[in-house]
């Protein structure tokens, strides 16, 4: 397994949008008013903080599942990956010719056609329809 790295650059985008979205909110707070007070300020810090680093939150997660990792974080937020499959992991299943019974095509499907199938469809207990 890859272990979780981060280039300076895959780091410096985030931290570069992060000071921009909190420069952005501190000419609002001028134009505006809002942020204002003191009291204002963590809901426009969080929110510029998670738009920033969704990617760098993103490839951690997905290090983390691929790991089958266990995090407790702040606030009581339990992240449990320890039975998360990966892709291409899990059970394949293999439709075999017996399963799948044969039915009517319809070469088109006009009203005509598509009332012919609905009739003949009551006898059937089940229906593929491609779409």
């Amino acid at each position: 397994m890859i272990p979780l790295q981060f280039t300076w650059r895959e780091l410096a985008i985030p931290i570069g949008a992060f000071i921009g979205l909190l420069a952005l909110f501190a000419v609002l707070s001028a134009a505006v008013g809002w942020p204002h007070r003191s009291e204002d300020w963590p809901l426009p810090v969080i929110l510029a903080a998670v738009v920033a680093f969704v990617p760098v939150i993103g490839r951690t997660l997905t290090f983390l599942q691929q790991s089958r990792a266990s995090v407790e974080a702040p606030f009581g937020l339990k992240l449990n990956f320890a039975n998360a499959v990966a892709p291409g992991e899990g059970p394949v299943s293999v439709l075999s010719i017996g399963m799948m019974q044969q039915g009517a095509v319809l070469p088109e499907s006009g009203l005509s056609e598509l009332e012919t199938a609905a009739r003949e469809a009551q006898g059937h207990r089940e229906m593929i329809i491609d779409v």
